[in-house]
């Protein structure tokens, strides 16, 4: 095999490789420019679940988000992004929480249901109304 072969092979072998590791070290780097400050931590009746009101803040670029995610009671929250909902202040209409954030709260009904309240100004990005087998009822105030 000729020299330039060989190196138009180690070429088309590599360049996936370097541009595979470049995407997956770019997805960690920029993971890690968010934060999540936990508000409230609110346990099911029978204390296997817990819905965890927390703040996102990913930087200057961005605002500050109010998020609630639905975990095992026994987990730490991950630095990820609400999996139940996402809302933000929607330019300063909604009256603020902790931290400038709006304010929402988490009532657990029974073991399956939950009711979300939040202001009606607050900008919705991710209401789930079923997760995990547990239903979700919002509420404005």
């Amino acid at each position: 095999m000729k020299k330039w072969q060989k190196i138009t092979i180690y070429i088309f072998i590599a360049l996936p490789i370097l541009v595979g590791v470049a995407i997956w070290g770019i997805d960690k780097l920029m993971g890690h420019m968010c934060g999540n400050n936990v508000i409230e931590e609110v346990l099911s009746p029978d204390q296997k679940l817990k819905v965890v009101i927390f703040q996102r803040d990913c930087g200057d670029k961005t605002g500050f988000s109010i998020q609630a995610s639905l975990i095992y009671a026994s987990n730490l929250l991950p630095n990820k992004s609400g999996n139940l909902f996402t809302s933000d202040i929607y330019y300063g209409r909604t009256p603020s929480g902790h931290g400038g954030s709006p304010k929402i709260q988490a009532i657990w009904q029974h073991n399956d249901t939950i009711v979300i309240k939040y202001h009606m100004d607050t900008k919705v990005f991710k209401a789930e109304k079923k997760l995990n087998g547990v239903n979700i009822i919002y509420e404005t105030y």
